[in-house]
Order: structure tokens, then sequence, then C-alpha cells
């Protein structure tokens, strides 16, 4: 009886974490896109709200870019795992749509920094580090995701971030499409 309730408990951390993490996670997306529109009046919001389908892409392209992140990363080198997609499989079909609001974060944090005045470097570094502080202070807190391997170094995992501000940022916005022109 006491080995099902401490189980029952530990399930409910899990829900609990990914319900914190999804909570923030959503509303990092709403204020960085809404501090966005108020320095520069563009966000991924108007955009949507003038009939624009550039918004809905770039969600697509950070779903399937975190496709692939998770596919190498997660099932490939095994670097993270998910306690809770551990216990509920069907968990598995959320991680795109986190990786989506992702890629609104860094592209959102990005457009911000350049409003700003910041040159392109520096905002590509502080895109790197300012979503890396927010979002792995939830996770030190929630586990929601747990690294594993070279991941457990802070540095290395930093550095894991500069490639995400680049492929999600920079990678992008040079390549495919620079949707607010910095």
């Amino acid at each position: 009886m006491t080995h099902h309730r401490h189980r029952k408990g530990k399930r409910r951390r899990y829900f609990s974490g990914l319900f914190i993490g999804g909570t923030f996670a959503l509303a990092l997306t709403v204020f960085l896109d809404a501090l966005l529109y108020r320095l520069t009046d563009q966000s991924f919001f108007k955009l949507l709200q003038d009939g624009s389908y550039i918004p809905a892409v770039i969600f697509l392209v950070g779903a399937l870019q975190g496709i692939v992140y998770e596919y190498v990363g997660s099932f490939t080198f095994d670097l993270w795992y998910y306690p809770t997609v551990r216990h509920k499989h069907m968990l598995l079909l959320l991680l795109p749509l986190f990786w989506a609001m992702f890629m609104i974060i860094m592209q959102d944090t990005y457009a911000v920094l350049r409003s700003l005045g910041l040159s392109n470097n520096l905002s590509f570094i502080l895109t790197a580090l300012f979503p890396f502080a927010l979002i792995e202070g939830i996770n030190f807190y929630t586990k929601t995701w747990i690294y594993k391997g070279l991941l457990k170094s802070p540095l290395i995992l930093a550095f894991g971030w500069v490639i995400l501000a680049y492929t999600f940022v920079i990678g992008f916005n040079t390549y495919i499409y620079n949707l607010f022109g910095f």
C-alpha cells in the first residue's frame, strides 16, 4: 500500500512539472510576443490577426526542427529524457508543440533585443543565454526533462543552446525567411 501511494505521488509530481513547464512556456511566449509588439508594432499575434500564414509556417518549422532534435538528441544519442513521457507515451505527441513555442520564444527574444538596438552578435548570444537561463531554471525546479551524458555539464549544455539559437533564429532568418527584418 505504501509503495503504491509513493508511486502515485511521484507520477503526480511529474505531471505537475509538465503543467508548470507548459504554463511557463506559454506565458513566456505570450509575454515576449506582447513585448515585441509594444516595442515594434510587430508580432506573431499581429500577423495572425492580419491573416498572414507566416506564424503558422514558423510554428510548423519549429515543430519539425524539434522533432529532428528529439530524434537525434533524445532517441539516437540518449542525451535527455522526459520522466512523464516514460509513464504516458502519448505525451510524446505534445513535444512538437513545445518545440514550436520554443521557436517563437527564440524568434521573439532575438527581435526584442535587436529592436532595443543591440548588435546582431550580442543579440544572438543573449538569445541563446536568456531562454537558457529561464527555461533551464524552470526545468531545474520541475525536472520536466533530465539530461544525461555530455549534457550534464552546464558548459556543454549552454553551448547546445547556442546551437539552438543559431538554427532556430540566425540560420532560419538568414536562409529561409527573416520575419521581422532584423
